[in-house]
């Protein structure tokens, strides 16, 4: 299960709104994997709710970003 307590370093990108359909985050997760191919370090937090949130974990367990990218609800 990705992480929902990230340190913040550096190479972190932040982005909030809802886990719908419409906010289409699987493609920013898509992307961002290609990303952590460079800079293996880069975390992505993602903070929002929605009815999404276990298609999207399930997505970042399939490319491995377990470590880089977070869903961290709301705050």
């Amino acid at each position: 299960m990705p992480s929902e307590n990230p340190t913040f370093k550096e190479k972190t990108f932040v982005t909030a709104g809802r886990l719908q359909y419409q906010k289409a985050h699987w493609h920013l997760i898509r992307a961002f994997s290609k990303i952590v191919k460079d800079i293996p370090e880069a975390q992505l937090v993602i903070f929002g709710e929605g009815e999404l949130k276990d298609m999207l974990m399930d997505l970042i367990k399939a490319y491995k970003m377990e470590g880089n990218v977070f869903l961290n609800g709301w705050m």
